[in-house]
C-alpha cells in the first residue's frame, strides 16, 4: 500500500446504514493524519522506496505506530464490502470449512469473535488471522499494534471502540459488511 490515501473500493454511502458516511470520513481523516506524520518523518527517497506494509512490519517507535494505524485502516476498507440485498452474507465453502475446523462453524466463529471483543481492554482491533500452519485464529490488539509484525497473515480486521455499548454497536454494524470473498482470497493454501 502506498504512502498516500488510496481511494475506497466503494462509495462511502455504500456501507450505510451500517456504517454512515460521516464515520467513514472521520476514520479516513485519521488515516490521512497518520500518513502525513509518516511523510513528515521520512525523506522523499525513503517514501518512494517504502510501502506502508513494510513500514508497519519493520519500523520502530512513533513511525511504526503511525504506519500500523494507517495500514490497519487501509486493510479495514478491504475487509468490508457494501451489503448486497438478496445475496447470502456467509463465507464460501473453503472459508466456511476452515472456520468450522477452527471454531466449530461460522456461528461459532462469530461467537468467539464477539467474546474476544468483550474481553478487549479499551479500544483496539480484532483480527482473524491465518497461522503459519494454516490454522485460523482470532487475535486482539491494542491501538498501533497489528499481526503484521509476527508470522500470522491478517485476513480480517474489526476496529473496536472502548465501552461495552459502543463496542456492541460496532460489531452489529460490522457483520453485515464483512467481505467474505476478500478473506478467502487472502487465505494461503495449506
Amino acid at each position: 500500500m502506498p504512502l498516500d490515501l488510496s481511494p475506497l473500493p466503494y462509495e462511502p454511502a455504500a456501507l450505510a446504514p451500517h456504517l454512515p458516511p460521516e464515520a467513514i470520513e472521520h476514520r479516513r481523516r485519521a488515516q490521512q493524519a497518520h500518513l502525513d506524520a509518516i511523510k513528515a518523518t521520512l525523506d522523499e527517497d525513503a517514501q518512494a522506496g517504502t510501502s506502508l506494509e513494510q513500514l508497519a512490519r519493520e519500523a520502530r517507535g512513533a513511525l511504526a505506530a503511525h504506519a500500523v494505524e494507517a495500514w490497519s485502516d487501509a486493510f479495514l476498507w478491504t475487509s468490508l464490502t457494501p451489503p448486497q440485498p438478496g445475496m447470502p452474507q456467509e463465507p464460501g465453502t473453503a472459508l466456511a470449512e476452515a472456520l468450522a475446523r477452527a471454531f466449530g462453524d461460522v456461528a461459532g466463529f462469530r461467537a468467539r469473535f464477539e467474546d474476544a471483543a468483550r474481553h478487549l481492554a479499551g479500544s483496539g482491533r480484532l483480527w482473524l488471522v491465518q497461522r503459519r500452519d494454516g490454522r485460523l485464529a482470532i487475535v486482539a490488539t491494542p491501538p498501533a499494534v497489528s499481526p503484521l509484525t509476527g508470522q500470522d497473515t491478517p485476513l480480517l480486521v474489526c476496529p473496536l471502540p472502548a465501552g461495552d455499548e459502543e463496542r456492541a454497536r460496532a460489531l452489529a454494524a460490522f457483520w453485515p459488511l464483512v467481505n467474505w470473498k476478500g478473506i478467502a482470497a487472502r487465505m494461503r493454501a495449506t
